[in-house]
């Protein structure tokens, strides 16, 4: 009898040992995952917020800019006008287009996409074999350069920022779907969301969608079908998208007592592209961006010269030109760093692509990781001091690089005619 009780203890003693592991493993799983979800997210986003703050204090309140803000009043209810889509599904479900509600929505979208950007990000490097601590390195590092949060933060509430979080949803879908179907349709009806949202987001990101697209499935008839839509969307929204001038005055009747309402913002919307390429030079001439833009490409090209090296460039050369496709708005908008930023995310999602799918070398790029540890780390913290990388001005937050855009004082040889669309005398830049 004394027997079997000793047995009976030991096999409970050893059961509750057992369990006891069990609970123990499970309690340091689940606080490995909220730290590396909850935790690591909050910590980026705190110090993206830092940075953000133009005195770099814990003054963590966003203001979204007066000209993207007035983008989310354009609707139909003056006729259909390019950009129109939001601001008319706003009107549809009744939210009254004020700065305080689509503040709020804005900063619901970025958090979106800044959380997809961080999966994405913690999906690659979990694909690749590294040292633990130098994964969670290489994650702060890049969502901490001047083109990622940073970046998200400073245009929060532009439209791009929804084109981007499509392109993050194609990515985690074509690298989940066998079948064409399912990527077909999403980037179809992507293809037309876009075109109703912002026309340049066709230009921006469309090339990049319909080149993973054939990458990954080597169907060339639906490759084609999807370059044909993309070019006949550009036709049709540059044809029948342009603002008229009815359209323009009704639009600031109704909204010009609105708050941080900016006229400018839609008076740009009726200028030919002629006007836009004549203004665009204009500006990169008598504000000499083109010292900043020089400046900008030295910055970049430790990035640039990293991906060449990790990549097979010669084979995938031409998926990897097509990744500039923002670049070519620099023709036409003098928002030159954020193309040139949002050319270096549309180049991530192509290596990310890559890699999830195996298609690159990860020996090779593990090796270029482990090597050039140091230079990473060390870019990623003059990254950090920089911050955002800009929109029409070089590194906002961190120096005076260069005045970017349109001002009073450099308008004296753009037509008065092309002023006078803009009613400049009342336009402050944004």
């Amino acid at each position: 009898m004394a027997l079997l009780q000793a047995y009976a203890w030991h096999t409970h003693y050893f059961y509750l040992q057992n369990n006891f592991g069990y609970i123990s493993m499970l309690l340091d799983s689940m606080k490995e995952k909220l730290k590396l979800y909850l935790l690591f997210p909050f910590l980026i986003l705190t110090i993206a917020l830092f940075i953000h703050s133009r005195e770099y204090t814990f003054d963590f309140s966003i203001r979204l800019s007066d000209y993207l803000y007035t983008s989310w009043l354009f609707n139909y209810d003056f006729g259909f006008m390019k950009r129109g889509l939001i601001g008319q599904i706003l009107h549809h479900i009744q939210i009254p287009p004020t700065y305080k509600n689509i503040r709020l929505i804005s900063i619901f979208l970025f958090l979106f996409l800044f959380y997809f950007i961080y999966l994405a990000t913690l999906r690659v490097l979990n694909t690749l074999t590294l040292d633990k601590k130098y994964k969670y390195t290489l994650l702060f590092c890049f969502m901490l350069l001047p083109f990622t949060t940073t970046q998200l933060i400073l245009e929060i509430s532009r439209f791009d920022q929804i084109a981007q979080l499509l392109v993050i949803i194609f990515l985690f879908i074509i690298t989940q779907c066998k079948k064409t179907i399912i990527p077909f349709i999403y980037l179809t009806f992507s293809i037309v969301l876009l075109t109703l949202i912002h026309e340049a987001a066709l230009i921006i990101f469309s090339p990049l969608m319909i080149s993973l697209f054939y990458l990954n499935y080597k169907n060339k008839k639906q490759t084609y079908a999807l370059s044909l839509l993309t070019i006949i969307c550009i036709i049709l929204i540059s044809i029948y998208g342009t603002a008229t001038s009815n359209q323009i005055h009704a639009l600031i009747q109704n909204y010009k007592n609105y708050r941080y309402f900016s006229e400018y913002a839609v008076r740009t919307t009726s200028l030919s592209i002629k006007e836009n390429i004549l203004l665009n030079l204009h500006a990169l001439i008598q504000s000499k961006t083109y010292i900043a833009i020089l400046i900008a490409i030295v910055v970049i090209i430790p990035f640039l010269n990293f991906i060449y090296q990790s990549f097979n460039f010669k084979k995938y050369y031409f998926f990897m030109i097509v990744t500039a496709s923002p670049l070519l708005l620099s023709v036409i908008a003098f928002d030159y760093f954020r193309w040139i930023s949002l050319f270096l995310f549309n180049l991530t999602i192509l290596c990310f692509y890559l890699i999830l799918t195996r298609i690159a070398d990860l020996n090779l790029l593990q090796n270029n990781l482990i090597k050039y540890k140091k230079y990473i780390v060390i870019s990623a913290l003059i990254g950090i001091t920089l911050g955002p990388f800009g929109i029409t001005e070089l590194f906002p937050h961190f120096a005076k690089i260069n005045q970017g855009a349109l001002s009073d004082i450099n308008t004296a040889t753009i037509s008065k005619e092309t002023l006078d669309k803009l009613n400049w005398s009342i336009h402050s830049n944004q």
